[in-house]
């Protein structure tokens, strides 16, 4: 473009460039002076593992026709990002339906951190039965690095013929995770974890806790879509804005790390992440390793086309990097 056209352009959108102070993203200092453009070799790890961006592409889909599509779409960005990844609920897998949306390393390769996904209640019924040992033969047979369990009793309570737990998740933790040998993500589903639950899930050996807080994809809210006109939907509506912030969860796990608790555990912030300034931000608030989580906008390029979701991610990891050159966090908001 020639410096006259684009001078020209400067002065046609000068009034629609016009934005008010109060619009400034006070989190962040910008600091001009001290990088540069070029590229900088950033190294992001991830379990030991060396990952392509602190990001993880969160469970989604699995288990339908559809879900098979997108499912390959975001394996395949995965493998070229290398980022890792977690696939939709296993529970139609372990009930042979459609199983080959979850047969996924195929598209994502050796090299791709890739977790399997199942319910607290889910796993309390296989205790129950006796059949624990099926997650870790679903494991092998997928060829997964590891599980994550999200507990989800709010979702669950107000879910048309939801599956009401008869223990609490940590009874269940207690009781299953020293039968697992593979890598454990706990993660709740959009309503974060309380500060009593943040402490529990710190003295447990597992190895990633996934906030999963309120903000983005509401599963309350969804499930109360599904079943609108009952009595019980109706009734339930306050419950949709039951949870626990990012923030609040971030400062609760900083203050626990202080006192010593849970200091070899690394996280995942999700739940209402919009872009990479969110990303940068609360990774870099949380005293720990830690990526953040993209579920919904990871669908949404997806079901577009296999170029949309990799042109999302470029730009999303180029712009993750130019806030690591220029902006420092400004601890003061």
């Amino acid at each position: 473009m020639s410096i006259s056209l684009r001078k020209n352009q400067h002065i046609k959108l000068s009034k629609k460039s016009q934005v008010a102070e109060n619009l400034l993203d006070v989190r962040f200092n910008y600091e001009p002076l001290i990088s540069n453009h070029q590229t900088q070799h950033y190294s992001y790890r991830f379990l030991g593992q060396n990952i392509g961006a602190p990001i993880f592409l969160s469970s989604m889909t699995g288990g339908s026709r559809k879900s098979l599509k997108i499912n390959k779409r975001i394996a395949t960005a995965a493998k070229i990002f290398n980022l890792p990844m977690g696939v939709g609920s296993l529970r139609p897998y372990l009930e042979n339906k459609n199983p080959k949306s979850f047969v996924l390393r195929e598209f994502t390769g050796d090299k791709v951190l890739l977790f399997g996904n199942l319910g607290i209640s889910q796993i309390e019924q296989l205790v129950n039965r006796d059949e624990l040992f099926k997650i870790e033969k679903v494991i092998r047979n997928l060829d997964l690095d590891g599980l994550i369990i999200h507990i989800n009793p709010l979702q669950e309570w107000v879910q048309k013929g939801g599956d009401l737990l008869k223990e609490s998740p940590l009874i269940t933790l207690e009781k299953t995770l020293p039968q697992f040998k593979t890598k454990i993500i706990v993660k709740e589903v959009g309503a974060g974890f309380g500060p009593s639950s943040l402490k529990e899930l710190l003295k447990l050996p597992i190895d990633v806790i996934d906030l999963a807080s309120f903000g983005g994809t509401n599963f309350t809210k969804l499930e109360l879509l599904r079943d609108k006109n009952s009595c019980k939907a109706i009734n339930s509506q306050p419950l949709i804005n039951i949870g626990n912030s990012k923030f609040d969860m971030i400062k609760n796990v900083n203050t626990l790390l202080s006192l010593g608790l849970g200091k070899e555990k690394e996280f995942i912030v999700s739940g209402g992440v919009r872009d990479f300034l969110d990303g940068y931000y609360y990774t870099k608030l949380l005293n720990a390793p830690s990526l953040y989580g993209y579920a919904y906008k990871v669908l949404e390029n997806a079901i577009r086309s296999q170029n949309h979701l990799n042109s999302f991610f470029t730009s999303e990891i180029d712009n993750f990097n130019f806030s690591q050159n220029f902006l420092r966090l400004n601890l003061e908001t």
